[in-house]
């Protein structure tokens, strides 16, 4: 049995955030960062990070989240 794991990050596009995204990718996992809407900083992670915009104070924008990853997964 293959088991995929995606690693959910938020404050993904912060300082801490961006240098775990690289050392994650450097070892080959799967992200999905959980952003700011209009971040200018989302474009210091690494292409590789599946990116979604929204704001974690937002019960909508979380349920979307969630929701979303389940549909990828089945």
């Amino acid at each position: 049995m293959n088991i995929n794991t995606t690693y959910l990050l938020t404050g993904a596009a912060g300082f801490l955030g961006i240098n775990i995204c690289t050392q994650l990718i450097k070892r080959g996992e799967h992200i999905r960062a959980f952003v700011l809407k209009g971040d200018p900083a989302r474009k210091y992670l690494p292409a590789e990070v599946e990116v979604f915009e929204g704001d974690l104070c937002s019960a909508k924008d979380c349920e979307a989240f969630f929701l979303s990853l389940i549909h990828i997964s089945e």
